[in-house]
């Protein structure tokens, strides 16, 4: 079974703690938002920066996905440095399939640099279903402080079993 879920916003914005998307379209741009992981569903876009310290990395590959635990959890998608400008995702996580992975595609484009960023992360649902709600932040460094936004994406993808992602 393959499932899809994404957004993606186009906004032109000075670094701040903005909020891009809640609900519904924030801050001066548009949002896309496609069909949702019934578990796992998008719940803020904001502009912000890399906490300090800095979060532990989600998994890089298909084969050693980041376990989910069964409460709110905050991950790094790639590298990040603390202060740096970052895309942030609050993702809800609830009544989750046990043991299912995701893989996560996140993009943003530094109005600043013209420098794109692109991660993909893989993410799996605890080993015992959940039934939540628990809060999964993801942040996405765009590379310096200060950034300004001019893009972002997110897409999650249930992967067929755990270590089979296409």
């Amino acid at each position: 079974m393959l499932a899809v879920a994404g957004v993606a916003f186009a906004v032109g914005m000075a670094l701040g703690a903005a909020t891009i998307f809640s609900g519904s379209e924030s801050a001066g741009g548009s949002a896309e938002t496609a069909q949702e992981l019934p578990w796992l569903a998008e719940t803020l876009v904001a502009l912000g920066a890399v906490p300090g310290p800095v979060p532990v990395s989600a998994g890089a590959t298909a084969a050693s996905p980041t376990l989910l635990p069964a409460t709110n959890a905050v991950f790094e998608l790639g590298s990040g440095t603390a202060g740096h400008s970052a895309i942030l995702w609050n993702l809800t996580l609830r009544s989750a399939p046990a043991s299912t992975e995701v893989e996560v595609t996140a993009s943003g484009m530094n109005a600043s640099s013209g420098v794109p960023v692109t991660v993909t992360a893989y993410l799996e649902s605890p080993a015992t279903a959940t039934t939540g709600p628990f809060v999964i932040s993801l942040y996405l460094d765009l590379g310096l402080s200060g950034a300004s936004l001019s893009s972002a994406s997110l897409l999650l993808q249930q992967c067929a079993a755990l270590g089979a992602c296409a």
